[in-house]
């Protein structure tokens, strides 16, 4: 027996605690992974138990999302939410059963978001009680605000009189503090304090709870606002009329399902937290603040503040902010970032205002720098938006950080955007990097673009929401057929107003192992959006190049013929050559290259059936060069992953000795 209960071949997900005639009866969402067959399928499952050690399964097959059961005149019901992949929209589910065992789901009571006052998508993890205060039912749930901001995370409200209709409320905890909806809500009363209960991914990944005297709030956040460390995570609580408890998950470091595993490490306790693991169970108690603490084995035994995790390299525990845990990618990374015309530091510790952009600018290393006293007051008079149409001028880029032996295989510039196809991983997988009108998409929602090129296959693996330049992303792992063969995707699409931005890498199902997977993740985090007016483009008939912006004030570039009607397109630093890119004519010999510092990156092939060799040339610098010149050289690699063929050419791999 384990003292921490968990499923045959699977992983205990979210609980959803209920106590009937004597018997605790924690409902739970059960996964097995890899593990599924014909007697092993994903659904809620209800245990019993009366010491919270000794557990006895039931299964009830209901698949879905976390929810809530009561029982009302003999009759229970259970609330659970459902996941609509195209279009993406979630909703809330009712059934009804006479025994816990078989159970009856009521289509006609299904409801989504009204989309006026929540979000579509995130409308999940209803929780179900009758509200003495007002004499109806009251039901909170996880969601997102509508609204400008990306910070929309609130604890959702619908009311009921008959459990079958609901009409829509305005938030009952709403803080506009994080994008994550606020997870796996639960709300109770002990004493005179009323509390709220929900975890949060946002940052420390953790159960969290907010306590008021009054269901209208406010709100207040306890100095210890937490029921266990970090990674306890989707806590509710359930009660027998006398004690409290609190039942959670602590996660494996199995599966990497975020593909945000470190690098170089042969273990897992520096792995990422999976979803699903251990169901863990505290007591809770009261004090004369009201604020709650858990018993651990003896009696009132203060444990901590819930907010301590090992630091990731001396494993020496620290509170989890200063050991720079997150969930996205293992280490907190300090970073800055604009918003409303100012320039602000997000670290461990939160946020902290620098100044104004007048004054600031970020790097295209994501370093702060300062603006010379010239500079300074050449801007001045800018309203923040104008300084922000002068600092973004030009058109918006997609780039990915291929390296120079991901052979081109295709690449041209559209009317409105452009497309790239590219051999990646030894050639074992194929990346397309696209940027698309929204006017041109007959769906210009995201799950649209991802039907009109890379259609879904089944269920999507996996789905993360992120930003770039304030734009909203979304990262996808799924499976698509092309021409019949099944190939795993990693996904990364930006949707601008105007634009969608694609990296799509393709590789086939039966070769997709964990080298795959990390060199898709590993291009996936490289990406980056620059701002490019029409001049940086260096055009030739065959190929332009997308210089890279900080390069536009370093160098020139200029373009000469060569012979059989080749091109050469050459960067200068002042007078001196940085890199060049020869179209060179191929007349079906292959010829050496000229040095060492000269690459091969593909033969081109025109219109006109004619084909050139593209090469690359950079140049060696001495010691006691400018620090210009070491910053072109070391970033050469931007210019040459730029290159895409004119309309009418293609690059295929060819050969060069």
């Amino acid at each position: 027996m384990s003292l921490y209960f968990r499923p045959e071949k699977g992983v205990l997900g979210d609980v959803i605690p209920f106590y009937d005639n004597g018997v605790f009866k924690p409902f739970y969402l059960r996964n097995y992974r890899g593990n599924r067959d014909a007697n092993h399928q994903d659904s809620w499952v209800m245990l019993s138990t009366t010491d919270h050690v000794h557990f006895t399964e039931h299964d009830t097959k209901i698949v879905g999302g976390t929810g809530s059961v009561i029982k009302v005149d003999g009759i229970y019901h259970m609330f659970f939410c459902t996941f609509q992949v195209m279009p993406e929209k979630n909703y809330i589910n009712h059934a009804v059963s006479t025994n816990l065992d078989t159970w009856t789901e009521i289509p006609e009571d299904r409801f989504a978001s009204d989309n006026q006052i929540y979000a579509p998508v995130h409308w999940r993890d209803p929780f179900v009680f009758w509200c003495e205060e007002e004499n109806c039912w009251w039901m909170i749930f996880a969601a997102q605000k509508q609204g400008m901001t990306t910070r929309r995370g609130c604890v959702g409200l619908c009311k009921s009189d008959d459990l079958h209709h609901w009409s829509y409320c305005d938030p009952i905890y709403a803080p506009m503090n994080a994008q994550c909806a606020f997870e796996c809500p639960d709300l109770f009363k002990m004493g005179d304090w009323y509390y709220l209960v929900f975890s949060s991914y946002a940052d420390r990944y953790q159960t969290l709870y907010r306590k008021s005297r009054s269901l209208n709030g406010p709100w207040e956040t306890p100095e210890i606002d937490t029921f266990d460390t970090r990674a306890f995570y989707a806590a509710k609580t359930g009660t027998d009329g006398v004690h409290r408890y609190v039942y959670g998950w602590n996660p494996t470091r199995e599966n990497n399902e975020h593909h945000f595993d470190p690098l170089g490490y042969d273990g897992k306790d520096c792995n990422t937290w999976d979803w699903g693991g251990n169901l863990i169970v505290h007591e809770l108690w009261q004090d004369e603040n009201g604020d709650y603490w858990y018993r651990n084995g003896s009696e009132d035994e203060y444990i901590g503040e819930g907010n301590y995790a090992p630091d990731p390299d001396s494993g020496e525990l620290m509170e989890g902010n200063d050991a720079g845990w997150t969930e996205q990618d293992g280490y907190f990374e300090p970073h800055y970032y604009y918003e409303d015309g100012s320039v602000w530091l997000e670290d461990a510790t939160g946020t902290t205002y620098i100044g104004s952009r007048d004054k600031y600018y970020i790097d295209d290393y994501g370093n702060l720098q300062e603006y010379s006293e010239s500079e300074a007051a050449s801007s001045s008079g800018d309203s923040s938006e104008e300084y922000s149409k002068s600092e973004k001028r030009g058109e918006l880029h997609m780039r990915v950080g291929f390296t120079a032996d991901d052979t081109i295989r295709e690449s041209m510039p559209e009317k409105e955007g452009y497309f790239e196809q590219r051999s990646v991983n030894e050639g074992k997988s194929t990346a397309f990097a696209l940027k698309v009108a929204n006017s041109s998409l007959e769906d210009s929602s995201l799950k649209g673009f991802l039907a009109e090129y890379y259609p879904v296959k089944g269920e999507i693996i996996t789905q993360k929401d992120l930003t770039f330049e304030s734009y909203p992303a979304t990262k996808y792992q799924y499976l698509t057929a092309v021409n019949e063969e099944e190939k795993n995707v990693d996904a990364l699409v930006c949707q601008t107003d105007d634009y969608t931005f694609g990296l799509f890498i393709l590789t086939p199902s039966d070769a997709y192992d964990k080298v795959a997977e990390k060199k898709a993740t590993e291009l996936i985090k490289s990406i980056d959006f620059i701002y490019a007016e029409s001049v940086d483009m260096a055009m030739t008939d065959y190929f332009q190049v997308l210089t890279p912006e900080r390069w536009k004030y370093l160098c020139h570039y200029e373009t000469t013929k060569t012979e059989n009607g080749g091109y050469k397109l050459t960067y200068y630093n002042e007078d001196v050559p940085v890199l060049t890119l020869e179209a060179r004519y191929y007349d079906g010999e292959d010829q050496p290259l000229d040095s060492v510092w000269q690459g091969y990156l593909g033969r081109i092939e025109t219109v006109d059936g004619k084909k050139y060799d593209l090469l690359s040339t950079i140049s060696q610098y001495s010691e006691d060069a400018s620090d210009e010149w070491k910053e072109m050289y070391d970033t050469y690699l931007d210019t040459i992953n730029g290159i895409r063929m004119m309309d009418g050419c293609s690059l295929t791999e060819g050969s060069h000795t």
